[in-house]
């Protein structure tokens, strides 16, 4: 019975299937024996959010070991901005001390209208005050300038201040990471933050306080309470349509916020 029941499947389902799997992974427009230069690099550097090359990074072969931020009752944090970044810049009694590449700080911006907060530096970041790459720092610039944020307005603060191996986050540094992120929200001040990534907003909102008014979260950390939105990484916004309609519904509300702050 299994058996008469199983699909037959076609020499044409089995293209349709390949062709659904390619057309997932953002591969679905026409193509050709010849090339077609998709990674030679960009005539220009994009001028958003005042983004400057960088040297080219290293790549780590395989993850390493790495230390954790001392647990709650620790070492002090200085409780200064200036003082807290001169820490962080230390590295030694960092998670990311024994990861390779640039170090990318968090803003020394106070009081920014708008703290766009990611996991970690991306690949090829467009520059050493943009973690993001290129072409996402093209799709934030239009993404914020739509609610009417300009590049002055905007701060950025990655999680981990390098990439980790692999590009994934183990979960306990991850906690490490936000607990370090909180402490410096309360140094910098954002009037609202913009958390990108799905691991990035649970570690950051495991902990939060009732929904504001807006219907937007509040993050908790040490010097009050932030309204925050959270989204989808930029590379799946940039790749699934029906993602950035849902998140522009959150875009609006933030504007909101952004605007009465």
């Amino acid at each position: 019975m299994r058996g008469a029941q199983a699909r037959q499947w076609t020499a044409q389902d089995v293209a349709d299937s390949y062709a659904l799997w390619w057309r997932e992974a953002g591969l679905h427009s026409a193509t050709s024996i010849d090339a077609h230069g998709w990674l030679d690099a960009p005539t220009a550097e994009p001028q958003a959010f005042d983004a400057v090359a960088t040297q080219p990074r290293q790549r780590v072969a395989e993850p390493v070991p790495v230390a954790s931020i001392p647990p709650a009752g620790g070492p002090f944090m200085p409780t200064d901005l200036a003082g807290f970044r001169a820490w962080l810049a230390q590295g030694d009694a960092q998670p990311e001390a024994l990861w390779s590449g640039p170090l990318f700080l968090p803003s020394e911006a106070v009081n920014a209208r708008l703290l766009v907060i990611t996991d970690m530096p991306d690949d090829e970041p467009a520059g050493p005050l943009m973690p993001l790459a290129a072409p996402a720092t093209r799709f934030m610039t239009a993404m914020l300038a739509a609610i009417g944020l300009k590049p002055e307005d905007v701060a950025f603060a990655p999680l981990a201040m390098r990439r980790a191996p692999g590009g994934l986050l183990d979960n306990d540094i991850a906690r490490d990471l936000a607990r370090r992120m909180r402490h410096y929200l309360g140094l910098a001040r954002p009037r609202a933050a913009l958390i990108l990534g799905d691991k990035t907003s649970r570690v950051l909102l495991a902990v939060q306080s009732a929904p504001a008014p807006s219907n937007l979260p509040e993050i908790n950390h040490d010097g009050g309470t932030l309204p925050v939105a959270a989204l989808a990484a930029p590379e799946l916004l940039m790749r699934r349509p029906l993602a950035k309609t849902a998140s522009w519904q959150t875009l609006r509300l933030l504007s909101k916020v952004v605007g009465e702050l």
